[in-house]
């Protein structure tokens, strides 16, 4: 079975670009994070990052943007 990544709320967000930990940490407190339609107030708490996260997710009332995925280009000349 695979095992789910977990990520805190704060340095997820964060990393998305909604704003600092800090300023995370604010927001949640304000009651502008909600996970599964509940107010998430610890945003040191860790949560599964699945797929569907961006619609359990809301910020400031809005639905959270979608995870973006990575892409690596790799310019290797012969020789």
């Amino acid at each position: 079975m695979k095992k789910v990544p977990t990520s805190r709320v704060d340095r997820l967000l964060g990393s998305m670009g909604y704003g600092s930990r800090a300023e995370m940490a604010r927001m949640a407190k304000a009651g502008g994070i909600v996970l599964d339609g509940a107010d998430l107030t610890d945003v040191s708490r860790r949560i599964p990052v699945t797929r569907d996260l961006p619609t359990r997710m809301e910020i400031d009332g809005e639905p959270l943007d979608p995870v973006q995925g990575l892409v690596i280009l790799l310019n290797k000349p012969l020789g």
